[in-house]
């Protein structure tokens, strides 16, 4: 005779009674942490009850009852990013998010964070004679350590080994004037 499939940890805890989980959830607004702290369990088990129900929030009363013109305002005309719109409005920047999707404003490019790095004669001095490592020069100019290795690597520059034996070489062959090896 086969034996049933055995379990681990304790027995799932049942869900509440759908109309209790829907009237918590949409009209009191509670988040699925809160339902979940009440109910002893996690925020996962609150939304695949909440799902089970079929239970669905409305969005945010702020993304409802913004208009796409004062949007369109904030976003386009006076070119505000998400996050400060959303400071603005003391909603979080999902919900802003979402109400661009919802009045269809597109959303502009991510911007640039940061320029251009330095000319390679800079990297190479920096590099080479200061002794500065890949990750300090690309926090110093914003760019990823890739984009330093890929400049370095494409200007000739001899590369350290990675990690604490390769700066206390750099620094011995600095002090003595011995070039630096591969």
């Amino acid at each position: 005779m086969p034996q049933p499939p055995r379990r681990r940890g304790a027995a799932p805890i049942p869900p509440p009674p759908p109309a209790e989980l829907h009237r918590r959830y949409v009209a009191e607004r509670r988040s699925l942490d809160d339902l979940g702290a009440r109910y002893h369990v996690s925020a996962w088990t609150v939304k695949r009850w909440l799902r089970a129900a079929g239970s669905r929030r409305q969005p945010a009363r702020w993304a409802t009852r913004v208009t796409a013109a004062d949007l369109h305002a904030l976003y386009v005309q006076q070119r505000l990013t998400i996050g400060e719109i959303a400071a603005r409005e003391q909603v979080s920047p999902n919900t802003v998010w979402h109400a661009l999707q919802h009045h269809q404003i597109p959303r502009r490019p991510a911007a640039r964070r940061a320029g251009r790095p330095p000319e390679v004669a800079e990297l190479r001095r920096l590099y080479v004679e200061a002794g500065w490592s890949l990750r300090r020069l690309a926090g110093r100019y914003q760019v990823s350590y890739t984009t330093i290795h890929q400049r370095l690597t494409a200007a000739g520059v001899p590369l350290r080994p990675r990690g604490a034996q390769g700066r206390r070489r750099a620094a011995g062959n600095a002090a003595t004037g011995a070039p630096t090896g591969g």
